[in-house]
Parts: structure tokens; sequence; C-alpha cells
């Protein structure tokens, strides 16, 4: 997602981000003042908890959210002395201790008690064209996901755009070998989709509850969607992927998918760089990278209607798009409105989060996380109650970037554990969030 825009942050500031080009086609004359969406006012119910989403108790005895509690100051740890060539993302298998981070160069490296062990688990470089440098455009490796079983199987996904015309994104299979803490060298593509340039890939894999893989792909990269893709059923473009992956080697279309015989699950997406699943309730949360004025956050609840429509490019944010060119949503769906917003006054390329449920911090359980490549107050956090923000969004107290070493920020990650990490392109840091002493 490095591309103009992105650039431009780079000669005015000596940062550059991946997280999202956060347009690369904008007039900055274009930006207004920064403005929340009215669902974005804190509440004043008087001390609302967040009983979970049947609207019963939390679930796994988790346990009650105070829906208006104040976000405790935290600060963040490196999770190694060692840094990283242009990492881009950091997760963690299920069932072990250590992190896997991805670096956009096509190498996958372990951190394990401090230390990033010397052999990479995985190096898929040579199917990028070459090792991507810090800059160019939006290619390399972008995303991993592990099977929930992979304990027991060792599959695991990885998404990847190489470098160079014909453009595409594709998304490929991979497998433990014997060898402790390395993968087999061949990966199986399983989906590759034609793009039509090289800027907005998505690249985020992540497995649901359901237990399908979800996808997010971008539009296309081409200014302003001229194309459409994102409301074209018949492409893949500007989408959310739901893939059914329980055969070994390929990727098939869930029965219950709502576009009949189609892996799409959302669309009218620009570059959904970041998505997560809040691991307690279900919630589906999107970051999605603006164009010429609004960056978003959309959430879909167990409660929303199947095929949902962001709106993309019919719509920016919560309101029509000067891109609109006389073009439609798809029939039969309705814009699905982001639940905060902000303009380019305030940041130009989003980075989707995760809800806290971890253990450490109890404070912060509910908060969900997200940030800003460029923002000064770079790192935010909302609580999302019974369908409406109840406290923020707002800036974390210590997370602001004059507060840190690091800078760039362009992924979020999450453990086994539910703590909560952060990536940083610039400096190749990963870093852990916890409480401020």
């Amino acid at each position: 997602m490095i591309t103009r825009k992105l650039w431009a942050v780079l000669a005015h500031a000596a940062l550059v981000v991946a997280c999202g080009d956060g347009g690369g086609d904008d007039d900055p004359s274009d930006a207004g003042p920064v403005s929340q969406q009215d669902a974005a006012t804190p509440g004043t119910d008087g001390g609302r908890t967040d009983a979970g989403a049947d609207g019963g108790a939390p679930d796994s005895g988790a346990p009650a959210v105070d829906c208006d509690a104040p976000i405790p100051a935290l600060t963040m740890v490196p999770v190694t002395s060692e840094t990283f060539s242009s990492p881009l993302y950091v997760t963690q298998p299920p069932g072990s201790t250590d992190l896997y981070v991805v670096e956009r160069g096509g190498r996958i490296r372990i951190v394990r008690d401090g230390a990033v062990l010397d052999a990479d688990f995985l190096d898929v470089a040579s199917r990028l064209g070459a090792r991507a440098p810090v800059g160019g455009d939006e290619w390399g490796l972008l995303g991993l996901a592990f099977h929930p079983q992979y304990q027991t199987n060792g599959r695991f996904f990885i998404a990847y755009t190489p470098n160079g015309a014909p453009w595409r994104n594709v998304i490929a299979e991979g497998s433990r070998s014997s060898v402790p803490d390395v993968a087999e060298d061949e990966v199986t593509e399983i989906v590759s989709i034609p793009d039509d340039a090289g800027n907005h890939n998505g690249g985020m894999l992540a497995f649901g509850p359901d237990g399908y893989l979800y996808a997010g792909i971008g539009d296309g990269g081409l200014q302003r969607d001229p194309n459409n893709r994102a409301q074209d059923l018949s492409s893949l473009l500007g989408k959310i992927l739901r893939l059914d992956v329980s055969a070994p080697g390929e990727a098939r279309v869930p029965a219950d998918n709502p576009f009949a015989d189609s892996e799409i699950w959302a669309l009218g997406l620009r570059n959904p760089w970041r998505f997560s699943f809040d691991r307690e309730n279900g919630d589906f949360w999107v970051g999605d990278v603006g164009n010429q004025t609004w960056e978003e956050i959309s959430v879909v609840t167990s409660e929303t209607a199947p095929g949902v429509n962001f709106g993309w490019p019919i719509y920016e944010g919560s309101r029509e798009s000067p891109n609109r060119n006389g073009r439609n949503l798809v029939a039969g769906t309705t814009h699905h409105p982001p639940v905060a917003e902000y303009t380019h006054e305030d940041g130009i390329s989003i980075v989707g989060g995760y809800v806290y449920r971890g253990s450490a911090i109890p404070g912060l359980r509910g908060v969900y996380f997200y940030g800003d490549s460029s923002a000064d107050e770079y790192v935010r956090g909302l609580r999302y109650c019974d369908g409406e923000i109840t406290r923020g969004p707002e800036a974390v107290p210590g997370l602001e970037r004059t507060a840190l070493p690091s800078y760039g920020l362009v992924s979020f990650g999450e453990d086994e554990d539910g703590e909560l990490y952060t990536v940083y392109l610039v400096t190749g840091e990963v870093m852990r969030i916890v409480a401020a002493e």
C-alpha cells in the first residue's frame, strides 16, 4: 500500500508505511475539518456493560465490560532487541508461544523467548520477483493465517502480490515440514485474482469463528476505481472473500455465502488493509483506506444481514463520494456505513486493529484498537456496545508517536492470549502493548 500519497509523507516526515496508500490520487485541498459521525459520540447511558453478542452473559465466562470506562494509559515494549526487514504483520499459531513476523520481502521469521531464530520459517522471495525494498508499489508478502488445527495438520495460508505486470493477488497454502520451525519450501496457489495495478492489494487473511478463511482484496488500485471493481460481483476486487479450505490444496465456495456460487462475503471496499474478528462475540472489524477525504472503520455483527456493501466507490465513509460518476450500489444491497471516520487532516492511511480480549490489562477489555500510519495520535481506541460507540474514538494515553521511539505504524497483531502488538515498517520493530507503569 505504499504509493504516491505515502511517499509524500516520506518526504515530509522521513517515514514510509506499507499499510495503505491512503489515496495516491488525492487533492489535499479536498480535505475538510476533522469530524466524527454522530454514532461516534461518547455515550452517556450511566455505565452500560457489554454482555456479549446475544445480549446475555459474555462468551467464555469473560467478565462484563464497562462500556463507558476510560481507556487506561499504556506503553509498548519490544518483543526482541533485533529488528526486521520491512515487517508487515505479526501473529501466533494456535497452541504456540512463538510469534511469527511477516516481512514484505517474502520471509516469515520466528521470535522465541525474545530472540529471532536463525532459520526462516518460510521464504517465498522467489515468487515475488525479487526481495521487496522499502518503497515502490504495494507488492510483496502481505498476510499470514494459521489453520485452527495447525498443531495437528501443519497447514497455513499466505497472501502475496508478485512484483510486476500482469498484476495478480495470490492466496497460497503451505505446510509445516518435518524440520522443527521450518515450513516446506513449496506452497500451493489456491486463489489467483487478476489485478489492475500494483496497489490497493489488501492482503489480510484470518479464520473466522465459523472456521472459514476470510481474505481482504483491494479494488485494483487505479485512481477512483474507474472500472467499478468494488461494485462488480463478477470481480473479486474490492471485496472480503469467505473460503472453505477444509480440503488441502483448494479453496471452495461455502454453500451459505451471500452471493450464489461466489467467494464474495462483503463488497464495496477500496483497500481493506487490516481486519479482525472479535474473539469474544465474532464481530468483524475492518479499516478501509480512504481516497480523497475519509478514512473509515466499519463493523459487521452477527445481527447484520449477510452480503454487506461498504459502499465504495459510491460512498466514501458515510457520505456520497465525489467519484460516484453516476454509478450505483449493486442491486439488492444497501450502504453499510462506518461506525467511525476521520478526515485527512487527522491522518491519511488507516490501520485496522483488534478488540482487546486479553487478561494482562483488565481495564482495557472491550476496547477496539486502530491507528494511522501518519497521525500524531496514531493509536486510537473506542468502546462499542449495543450497536453504538460509547467511548471514543480517542487517542490512547501513552501511545502517541511523540511518546515512543517507533514510527511508521503498519499493522496490529494478536496472540493466542488476546494480547496485542504493533508493527513498524520503517524501523523494523515489533512491539507488545502493555500497561503503563
